[in-house]
């Protein structure tokens, strides 16, 4: 009798891991995804803020686009031409895309992440500083590594100066 107890128990106890290990696995997974595109935003912050167009070109898929209310460029090259050119207009450019939330399709291999940006420069009237929301899609390829594959800002706000009453 105790025996068919035990048995009973760890029956029990065997469906329970089988029916919680698919689970567990996929948030270890989810969880393995988040950090990753974690470390992928603090590069695309660190390349920004360091002028980096190399290090931006290896964030980006191929085809990467970039939108905001007055332009769009889409393709690695020309999204990598209009920030080494924003660079040379404002070399004392500072810009940095903060997260306020990230959801990640494992199936589809797609992440898609929303937060704040907010980006200074100077202009000849003064300090300008410029900021709003952005919508970003991060692809993961087969290798496993996240790029960026489109990027969307919309400006809310801007201080300082003639720039912002255009």
């Amino acid at each position: 009798m105790e025996s068919d107890g035990l048995r009973q128990g760890l029956f029990a106890a065997w469906i329970a891991a089988t029916i919680a290990a698919p689970t567990l696995a996929a948030a270890a997974s989810h969880a393995d995804d988040a950090k990753a595109l974690a470390v992928q935003q603090q590069a695309y912050n660190s390349a920004i803020a360091g002028h980096d167009a190399q290090r931006l070109s290896a964030l980006l898929t191929d085809d990467a686009s970039f939108s905001s209310h007055i332009l769009h460029r889409q393709g690695r090259a020309d999204v990598l031409a209009t920030w080494t050119s924003l660079w040379s207009r404002r070399p004392d450019l500072a810009m940095r895309f903060d997260p306020d939330r990230t959801r990640i399709n494992p199936t589809m291999n797609v992440a898609a992440e929303t937060g704040r940006w907010t980006e200074t420069w100077s202009e000849p009237d003064g300090r300008v500083t410029m900021s709003g929301t952005y919508f970003t899609v991060w692809s993961r390829d087969n290798s496993g590594a996240w790029h960026i594959a489109a990027e969307t800002i919309a400006p809310m706000r801007c201080e300082g100066g003639a720039y912002c009453r255009r």
